[in-house]
């Protein structure tokens, strides 16, 4: 378990914009990863679940914050 401690559960929220120019916000709970694999979850969730209104050009914003 060399990297077991960064494995923590973190909130993460992607904010995104439609195809139609409103802006979105998906909030989710990832548990045990590291910070880098919960932003790429979060990416991959949004492209995958909103990929036909997702607006491609705009970037997708991902935050990600510890929970204690």
């Amino acid at each position: 378990m060399l990297f077991a401690a960064h494995l923590r559960d973190y909130e993460v929220v992607g904010q995104y914009t439609d195809k139609w120019g409103h802006r979105h916000d998906s909030s989710r709970v990832c548990h045990q990863m590291t910070k880098r694999e919960a932003r790429d979850a979060m990416q991959r969730y949004l492209l995958q679940h909103f990929s036909d209104s997702v607006d491609l050009d705009a970037p997708i914003k991902v935050k990600v914050q510890a929970i204690k």
